[in-house]
């Protein structure tokens, strides 16, 4: 397969078509139209990431998060983002982002971390945001810890709004930045909202009128992608009877640091 031609298969898991306007999937940077080497998959690129694909290799790297999003004037080596374009390509290795799709799409972010989760009946609320049912009713403090333990972030990385003691069982869950769909949430009578970068008036908003907020960060809500779509484009390959040398970026981690407790 030519590192054009992965456009294709990627389609078949999120379209680019359905991405919104403001976002810049798809191809970031691409090197020459090679026969595709090895695919490293990572949340975001890093000069940690284009070592390990040189390393691996692997000549295309999928990424969640863009590298790109507006327009750029100038490619310099002494900027962050100059830097990473100038190693991809002294490397030859091509960048592909799916960004908004992947969050659309039933397979994507949100659903799998439901999953994580063990909720049940789970559904769509709107295009990025979905709603499901605990096992059983727990307390918020409950879930929390819960949360903390199967997704493994750190507590000292977790902020909530709301009684830690009220009873929950229906959660909404919004992977990434989903703070806009709070009403959303709350219309759909969620006894809490799970998402990442909530800000301070969202979270005043919510404690004046009694809803419950969990923030577990950006990173620590969409990290999942990297499993998720390595699982997602393995079946795929195996669908087309095409093998292609696949890894996961393990070393990727929150950007933000956090004090010891």
């Amino acid at each position: 397969m030519k590192i054009k031609e992965f456009t294709f298969l990627a389609d078949k898991i999120a379209p680019l078509e359905i991405q919104e306007e403001w976002d810049n999937s798809g191809y970031q940077v691409v090197t020459d139209d090679k026969d595709i080497t090895g695919i490293l998959i990572a949340l975001d690129v890093t000069k940690e990431v284009i070592e390990e694909a040189v390393f691996k290799k692997a000549n295309l790297i999928v990424t969640h998060h863009p590298l790109l999003f507006g327009e750029i004037k100038t490619i310099d080596y002494e900027t962050g983002t100059g830097m990473l374009i100038s190693q991809l390509i002294k490397n030859d290795i091509s960048l592909y982002a799916l960004h908004t799709p992947f969050d659309k799409v039933d397979k994507g972010n949100s659903f799998y971390l439901g999953n994580i989760l063990n909720l049940k009946n789970m559904k769509r609320i709107n295009d990025y945001s979905i709603v499901g049912d605990l096992s059983l009713e727990i307390s918020f403090l409950g879930l929390i810890k819960y949360c903390s333990e199967e997704l493994e972030i750190p507590g000292n990385a977790i902020s909530y709004i709301g009684d830690s003691d009220s009873l929950v069982n229906k959660v909404g869950i919004c992977t990434g930045s989903g703070a806009e769909y709070i009403d959303d949430a709350i219309k759909n009578k969620c006894d809490v909202y799970i998402t990442g970068d909530i800000k301070y008036h969202d979270a005043m908003r919510a404690k004046i009128e009694g809803f419950n907020l969990l923030d577990l960060g950006h990173y620590g809500t969409e990290k999942f992608f990297i499993e998720n779509f390595f699982e997602l484009l393995v079946n795929e390959l195996d669908l087309i009877g095409e093998y292609i040398p696949m890894y996961e970026f393990i070393e990727n981690s929150d950007p933000y640091k956090y004090l010891e407790n």
